[in-house]
């Protein structure tokens, strides 16, 4: 096949998967309003989002080699991959619906323009149709839709390790083969540019959608009969079961199956160890890196902001800034990795072998996830904190101090946990140290990455159980110290 068929391929599959992701996202959405119970909404959300978050080095690990017998068999193969990439897209798009303002045009107002259609009626023609529709759906699913393109357009790691027909597995192939920077960068800026004009609407709604209370989640109950109750409830919940067998449960499987084969006949390398602190250090750099700028970069917006009266300007201004920044980290990690590349090696040489075209590659690829966090987390206690600054500038002493303990469990916890959040994503990144490698520095989700290009599944189950102990463990550290720092403060 060549590049251009391999892109036309992944075009292809992209649309398929917008099609099938709105008609899916659409229905978890009504289920989703239609379940009456707050805690019980709180436990689908999540559950979806463990499919969304489980990282595709470990969805790789478990189908390498189901991948491997299916070759044979291409369109098996391209099914089962559009399957798991159905299933870990379509929670991205369903929060963006719900988190999404109404549409303009209400339901009532479109089934009064319904019944105002009469023989002759301007609303009868295209035109209005087409607007009605655009004022009373195609808003609201614009953002959706192109979200579902870019993140099934980008994908890569997946895509290479199944051998899926799509420009990511020939140009990542190509590049492993040796392909020279020069072409590498010409060819992937093709990808880059059938990328833009849909970042453009998705660099919008979710700034919209993380700029506005979510009031349309808890207003916007729906009231399905009880069939169409009965069946949203079956089909929501046989998803999110589907979800977590293929995209969990079979890798777990696979892991607990290949750590009880090996785990007496490997041995713990001691490189394995240092491999685990390459990658806790580049996750970390990462991290505080990019969190750091965001709120720098917020201080300066608000301290600037204020020599300008009204909130809406204000608010713009700050998005604007953000948004700026936040395209390149849009066009994925390989496309992204191959540009720092030849940018490094043409521009400053004397860079390109030293740990800054990693570092500002995976910074950029984390901008927009950290201010995607953040900014969810800041509309979403935007009230409450400005009345723990109030608490905070009270002349009763009582009240100053119990501001700190409110606006911990206010902001601080949903910050806290957006900056795991981040450094899960960063920790078990592959594609990105990969392409940029340095000499002497292996993070260990790459060398395992790499590893599984050749099949060795079972005798790596170890190895993977030591990279998700990590996260783990200091997770399980990072919630002992805030559970004690908070009896101490209830004391």
């Amino acid at each position: 096949m060549t590049y251009a068929g391999a892109i036309g391929a992944s075009t292809l599959r992209s649309a398929l998967v917008v099609v099938v992701g709105l008609v899916l996202a659409s229905l978890l959405a009504e289920w989703f309003r239609s379940t009456e119970s707050r805690s019980l909404r709180k436990i689908q959300f999540v559950l979806l989002a463990a499919v969304f978050l489980t990282p595709n080095l470990i969805v790789g690990f478990g189908y390498r080699t189901l991948s491997i017998n299916l070759l044979n068999h291409r369109w098996l193969n391209e099914l089962l991959y559009f399957l798991l990439i159905c299933f870990e897209c379509v929670p991205a798009a369903l929060w963006l619906l719900l988190y999404s303002p109404p549409p303009a045009l209400s339901p009532e107002a479109w089934h009064c323009a319904r019944l105002a259609r009469q023989a002759g009626s301007p609303l009868q023609s295209l035109t209005w149709r087409l607007r009605f529709w655009w004022k009373g759906a195609g808003e609201t699913l614009v953002g959706p839709a192109a979200l579902l393109f870019v993140l099934s357009f980008q994908e890569s790691e997946l895509a290479a390790l199944m051998q899926v027909a799509g420009w990511p597995e020939r140009l990542f192939t190509d590049h492993v083969g040796g392909l020279p920077p020069s072409e590498t960068a010409r060819l992937v800026l093709w990808p880059v540019l059938i990328q833009l004009p849909v970042a453009v609407p998705l660099l919008t709604r979710i700034g919209v959608a993380i700029s506005t209370p979510p009031l349309s989640v808890l207003s916007e109950k729906s009231r399905p009969g009880r069939r169409r109750g009965a069946a949203l409830n079956l089909f929501g919940w046989t998803w999110i079961l589907a979800g977590l067998a293929f995209v969990i449960g079979r890798p777990l499987w696979h892991l607990v199956d290949g750590v009880s084969r090996v785990s007496r006949t490997v041995q713990l390398q001691p490189r394995w160890w240092r491999e685990l602190g390459d990658a806790v250090l580049l996750a970390a750099s990462c991290v505080a890196l990019t969190w750091g700028a965001a709120w720098l970069l917020q201080c300066v917006s608000r301290s600037r902001a204020t020599l300008i009266t009204g909130g809406a300007i204000r608010e713009r201004i700050r998005l604007g800034m953000l948004s700026l920044l936040l395209a390149p980290g849009l066009t994925g990690t390989l496309a992204l990795g191959l540009l720092t590349a030849g940018f490094f090696q043409r521009c400053l040489p004397g860079l390109a072998y030293t740990p800054a075209p990693l570092i500002v590659a995976e910074c950029l690829w984390l901008w927009p996830r950290v201010v995607l966090v953040r900014g969810s987390i800041a509309a979403r206690t935007r009230v409450a904190s400005h009345q723990i600054r109030l608490l905070d500038r009270s002349p009763d002493g009582r009240q100053r101090a119990g501001a700190a303990a409110v606006w911990w469990r206010v902001a601080g916890r949903p910050l806290a946990g957006g900056v795991c959040l981040v450094a899960w994503w960063s920790y078990l990144e592959v594609m990105l140290p990969m392409i940029l490698r340095l000499p002497g520095f292996d993070p260990s989700p790459m060398m395992m990455y790499n590893h599984l290009h050749y099949a060795q599944v079972e005798a790596l189950g170890v190895k993977l159980a030591m990279i998700l102990s990590v996260p783990l463990v200091l997770g399980a550290l990072v919630a002992a110290t805030v559970r004690l720092l908070e009896g101490r403060r209830t004391t």
